[in-house]
């Protein structure tokens, strides 16, 4: 009996555990959606609106980002020039303290950004990107980003790699060859028509990918704390009482998705 008991009392400890880091990932979750919501009033703040056009050097334009806070969307469009739209906000001192840089480096597009202290905390200075991609190119997205969500959708690219410290990822409706992204704190969506070979990464966050359901991949997803939902027809393997793990193959195997959260759930669906 007291064997028993202990097991009991073990077993509540954890489900204690896990309740407390969901609830920790949904205030995150929550938190992270109003730090980048579009509805941002400044009632006696400044915005200044940079723009920028880029004529494609070849058919594959490679674009870098570094040290982003705020919000980044880039998506493709009918046109012939790459367009960089930079708005700054600041809720008091002047948006000119923040510099940013759009410049060709190379056969590289470079886009930087330099935010004082003083702007980001408690003036919640940003930058939102707003970039567009000539639908019939082919583009490389490396970035790199402190404070800041990102969302791609409509493009053909090769490669995509993203990294942040804080912030949401979406990546819609794209052709691409493999999908690099890693948050420590935010959710990743990815909705594919087309399967590619991806890498997704977060500490504390959810992690959601919908891809055909005839799609020929290797999927291995695992939650350290977490639940993992998978309607595709995978073999499973659970491992321990709170770590959670599903892999499988579906067809050929021939894309790679690999997925994992130390603290958040796991979505895998066919469409």
């Amino acid at each position: 009996m007291k064997r028993i008991a202990i097991g009991i009392g073990i077993i509540l400890i954890v489900m204690s555990i896990l309740l407390i880091a969901l609830n920790f990932v949904g205030f995150l979750d929550s938190n992270i959606y109003s730090i980048y919501s579009d509805d941002d009033t400044y009632l006696d703040g400044s915005i200044k609106t940079i723009e920028k056009d880029f004529e494609p050097r070849s058919d594959l334009i490679k674009l870098k980002i570094e040290d982003s806070i705020g919000k980044i969307d880039i998506e493709g469009y009918n046109g012939d020039v790459v367009k960089i739209r930079a708005e700054k906000h600041v809720s008091f001192g002047s948006p000119d303290e923040i510099k940013v840089n759009m410049e060709y480096e190379g056969d590289t597009i470079l886009i930087s950004t330099k935010t004082p202290r003083h702007l980001i905390y408690p003036a919640k200075a940003k930058v939102y990107y707003n970039i567009k991609i000539p639908n019939d190119l082919v583009i490389e997205i490396d970035t790199e980003s402190d404070v800041c969500s990102i969302d791609i959708s409509n493009l053909n690219a090769r490669n995509i790699d993203l990294e942040m410290d804080v912030g949401a990822i979406a990546i819609y409706d794209i052709n691409a060859s493999e999908i690099i992204a890693e948050t420590d704190v935010g959710s990743i969506n990815v909705h594919l028509k087309k399967c590619c070979d991806m890498d997704l990464k977060t500490d504390t966050g959810s992690i959601t990918v919908k891809i055909p359901k005839d799609s020929d991949v290797k999927i291995d997803a695992e939650s350290d704390v977490g639940s993992i939902y998978c309607d595709l027809p995978l073999g499973r393997e659970t491992r321990g009482i709170v770590e959670h793990r599903i892999v499988g193959v579906i067809g050929s195997g021939r894309y790679r998705i690999d997925l994992k959260t130390d603290a958040g759930s796991i979505k895998i669906k066919g469409i």
